[in-house]
């Protein structure tokens, strides 16, 4: 680019990041965030990106341009040539050594990452951690930035995302393995310099340095136990007025380094026991912080204890270590578990669950059953402490509560450990915590609770252990806090399965519940209770139906939500589904009844350009309930009548459409709707949709959305072999495609519509299986070749699939088209062959490019190299595809950036792809060229 382009370029950025960061006009935030990343996508980012690092003296600006760095290195590293890469490696070093001060830190970060992204991915670059060392080893003004280069080098290679092969993530762990006597030899170096003890940010810094090297396992922390870096750690870690910052680096060390120390010490019980013993030294520092309410250094001491258990249950599965012989250690766990502070017992209580499976998965024999038992039994009454609410206060669960998200942890685990304690043993502990203490409505709380975990398996025990629960629940006069209902209506949900064996308390639950509807603040577990019932126990509750049905209008109208909405729908066809067949059909009329009043009075409105956001909130909750009652609904008898019936809400829902148009959420609840109502209608209403849904391809040209082409799909799925809907699946490719082909022709229209991507080639994929002719003999099928092969190259997972999985089906049903003998098979095979003679080809090239540059999978590249191949050998391609394709691929290099031999390799590959053979040792045949090959 141009050195005026560039600084044209530049500004420009740099008013899109002045709007991002300022505007308060949301719209306008949005274009500029979409026009930054459309810049990041661009070859002209690494020269812009260069000038605004260089140039610029605003933080956002840098540190936006140092992240683009990153991100481009990401995606865009592998393609370059060698020149360009050693060109960039240079241009990112010199950017790094121009970062000034704690100010600019997150742009240094950024560029190290980036530098460290490409050191991974550079083969030529064979051992970076010693160049950096070297170059910024000696001048100590350059520390900050070698301890950030050497700890996110190690940390990098677990990045899932960089395009290395298995061969080369081998090589680099061995490298660095090969430095970390040295890594540590530095990090000695640099505590011991003068006043480095008093910089607490400096100290941390290094310890996660050593932390991140231990936890990629390339340095062996156990050899260096008598270094003061080790030495150091511990005594920082024992004084608990060490700085926090640097006290939490000191424990994230030790517990990354506490599988090297187990592993290491498991050789000898002695030395196993002396690892444990100086570990639980800690006990004595934890009390103290604990008394001092210190809970961050508590929580410092709790992750080293819950790592070192862990850690010996891991060492007991591969080596027989057992933590039962360290009784002080399951007590310490215990303690830590009454911490006051639930984010403190959280970093313990996953220990559990993975003792107890540790210890009684298959084939073993559980010898600390019982001391097991009794350190689940202490900890369900640590965990019920934990869970108990503030008994003055009045909470009701939020998405964003933290301490609700404990608790639903606490509660999984609970459900994990009881089978360790029994069903039956463990509820009847928290009965007796609930009778100790039932003048204090929070400590039953917190007994229901920890009950609602184990109530789905109550079923079958003694109902005189539930019995005088519910007896007692439901004669409760007044329940005097909002969260007690909340969790109580949530137990009534999890006993279902018990109401269905003892309905002598149903009628009164379900009062309970039905009359908990209408108050906003339950409405969420008594939805949710009310499904659970009418699941579990529906021919009792055919009596609630009208009930529920006259609710309805009301609950809407005070805001529930759509999975509340949604909840209630399904228990209305839960309820229908049991009923007497002459009663489904009235019921299922007054379902669409009360949806149609809604409907008409919204839309009405919206016509009038009288709309608002409730407005719109609630006509996505109703045409959502729509979508719930016919995707549950189970109705055998009448289906006439109900064709006829769901034909007079498609015009409705087609208004909608019409006036809703550019509202992405309300057209994917409309096309949800119909395709519910189209899979349980079945293939008698094949015709009968036509009309519809050329309405809705009519209003794809005007707006086009995923979310119609995906209603295109589930019609040819359920319609495509009825030979009277050719004509109609004809006009409607006709009608799809130019509207498609056109939203995504401009530049990277591509990566920004994955979805519409997707669906498309989903509907291609679909008329390929079911209506094969249609697609065939379409005159725009070469177009849609076309604009497969350029899909093909989306980085989109879901998108790139969609591709290679219309070609599969396309071959497949080609492959049988030339094989066969009918009418429509003779139309359709000099099509084919010409469509193998013009595609194959780079449908081939596409598929081995798509998986060197890890967009594709090579299950993927295989299910469509595999029949090209075929088609090869019998003549109907042009011969070389293999060789073809492999000029689409950049060549490949060593470590050392010498062109490698790859005959031999090739030689196995073309073998075992032309051969006759499984497809899972092609698919590894792929990957394994792949990987050799980069």
């Amino acid at each position: 680019m141009a050195p005026q382009e560039s600084a044209t370029m530049a500004e420009q950025v740099l008013q899109a990041l002045n709007l991002f960061h300022n505007t308060t006009d949301e719209d306008t935030r949005k274009t500029a965030e979409r026009f930054l990343e459309d810049f990041e996508s661009t070859d002209a980012a690494w020269e812009v990106c260069h000038l605004l690092l260089e140039n610029s003296v605003d933080l956002k600006c840098k540190h936006f341009a140092a992240r683009t760095f990153k991100s481009k290195v990401l995606k865009s590293f592998a393609d370059m040539s060698d020149a360009d890469q050693l060109g960039l490696r240079d241009m990112v070093f010199h950017h790094v050594n121009r970062v000034n001060g704690k100010d600019e830190r997150a742009v240094m970060v950024a560029l190290c990452v980036a530098l460290a992204d490409i050191a991974l991915q550079m083969p030529s670059w064979n051992d970076a951690v010693s160049d950096v060392i070297a170059r910024y080893g000696e001048n100590s003004s350059y520390t900050p930035i070698l301890l950030e280069l050497l700890t996110v080098i190690p940390e990098e290679m677990t990045d899932e995302k960089l395009k290395l092969s298995a061969s080369r993530r081998k090589y680099l762990q061995e490298r660095l393995k090969q430095n970390g006597a040295r890594i540590v030899a530095l990090l000695n170096g640099m505590i011991n310099r003068p006043d480095a003890s008093k910089d607490a940010d400096f100290m941390a810094k290094i310890y996660d340095c050593l932390g991140i090297w231990a936890d990629e396992g390339a340095l062996t922390v156990y050899n260096a136990l008598h270094t003061p870096l080790l030495q150091n750690l511990f005594l920082y870690l024992s004084d608990i007025n060490t700085p926090v910052v640097l006290h939490e680096s000191c424990a994230r060390c030790l517990s990354a380094s506490m599988q090297d120390f187990v592993k290491e010490a498991s050789s000898s019980k002695s030395k196993l026991k002396e690892l444990v013993e100086s570990t639980l030294r800690f006990e004595e520092h934890y009390c103290i912080t604990l008394q001092k309410e210190d809970v961050e250094r508590c929580k410092n001491y709790v992750r080293v204890f819950a790592e070192l258990a862990e850690c010996l249950v891991k060492e007991n599965e591969e080596r027989g270590t057992d933590i039962f012989e360290f009784p002080r250690l399951l007590d310490l766990l215990l303690v830590c578990c009454n911490h006051p502070e639930h984010e403190v017992v959280e970093m313990v209580i996953d220990v559990w669950p993975i003792m107890y499976e540790s210890t009684t998965g298959r084939g073993k024999k559980n010898r600390n059953g019982e001391v097991l038992k009794d350190c689940f039994l202490k900890l369900l009454l640590a965990l019920w402490k934990s869970c108990r609410p503030d008994p003055d206060g009045d909470w009701i669960a939020e998405k964003d509560d933290e301490f609700q998200d404990y608790r639903k942890h606490v509660a999984e685990i609970v459900f994990e450990i009881c089978p360790g304690i029994g069903y039956r043993e463990s509820w009847e502990a928290l009965v007796r915590l609930m009778s100790a203490n039932q003048n204090q409505w929070d400590a039953v709380e917190s007994s229901l609770f920890l009950m609602s975990s184990v109530a789905s398996q109550m079923a079958h025990e003694d109902s005189s252990l539930v019995s005088p629960i519910i007896g007692a629940l439901t004669s409760m006069p007044t329940i005097p806090k909002v969260g007690f209902q909340h969790t109580i209506l949530n137990f009534f949900g999890y006993l279902a399965p018990w109401f269905e064996r003892n309905n002598e308390y149903t009628d009164k639950v379900l009062t309970i519940i039905v009359n908990s509807l209408p108050v906003q603040k339950l409405s969420d577990p008594a939805t949710w209770a009310l499904q659970e019932m009418s699941f579990h126990c529906r021919s009792h509750m055919v009596k609630y139906f009208h009930e529920i049905m006259s609710l309805l209008g009301r609950l809407e109208r005070q805001g529930l939500t759509e999975d509340e909405m949604a909840s209630i729908s399904n228990a209305a066809v839960n309820i229908l589904n049991d009923m007497p067949q002459q009663s489904q059909l009235q019921c299922l009329k007054e379902i669409c009844d009360i949806v149609r009043t809604p409907l008409r009075d919204i839309t009405t409105s919206a016509r009038n350009g009288q709309i608002s956001k409730s407005d719109t909130a609630r006509l996505i909750i109703w045409i959502n309930h729509l979508a719930e009652v016919f995707k549950h609904l189970d109705v055998k008898s009448h289906k006439d009548i109900i064709v006829e019936l769901v034909h007079t809400l498609w015009p409705l829902l087609a208004d909608v459409a019409q006036l809703f148009l550019r509202d992405q959420d309300v057209m994917e609840k409309v096309i949800r709707a119909l395709r519910y109502m189209v899979r349980f209608l079945g293939k008698e209403s094949g015709v009968s949709v036509l009309p519809v849904f050329a309405k809705f391809t009519d209003l794809y040209t005007s707006a086009p959305q995923s979310s119609m082409l995906y209603l295109a799909s589930v019609l040819v799925d359920e319609f495509g072999e009825l030979p009277d809907m050719r004509e109609g699946f004809a006009s409607m490719l006709e009608s799809l495609s130019p509207a498609t082909f056109n939203l995504l022709n401009s530049e990277n229209a591509v990566r920004q519509n994955p979805d519409i991507v997707a669906d498309y080639f989903r509907t291609c994929k679909r008329l390929a299986e079911k209506a094969f002719i249609v697609l065939v003999l379409h005159p725009r099928l070469q177009d849609i070749m076309r604009f497969s092969l350029l899909c093909s190259e989306s980085t989109s997972q879901e998108a790139n699939h969609a591709v290679f999985a219309f070609w599969e089906s396309l071959l497949q049903a080609g492959r049988n088209c030339i094989r066969g003998t009918n009418p429509d098979d003779n139309r359709g095979q000099p099509v084919m062959r010409e469509l193998l003679r013009i595609f194959a080809s780079e449908m081939e090239s596409k598929a081995l490019l798509g998986v060197y540059l890890n967009i594709t999978t090579a299950i993927d590249a295989v299910h469509v190299m595999d029949p090209i191949s075929g088609f090869e050998q019998e003549g109907l391609t042009p011969p070389g595809m293999l060789d073809y394709a492999l000029r689409s691929v950049p060549a490949p290099r060593t470590n050392d950036g010498k062109m490698p031999l790859m005959e031999s390799h090739l030689s196995t590959f073309r073998e075992v792809m032309a051969k006759r053979g499984s497809e899972d040792s092609k698919i590894a045949a792929l990957s394994t060229f792949i990987n050799v090959y980069r």
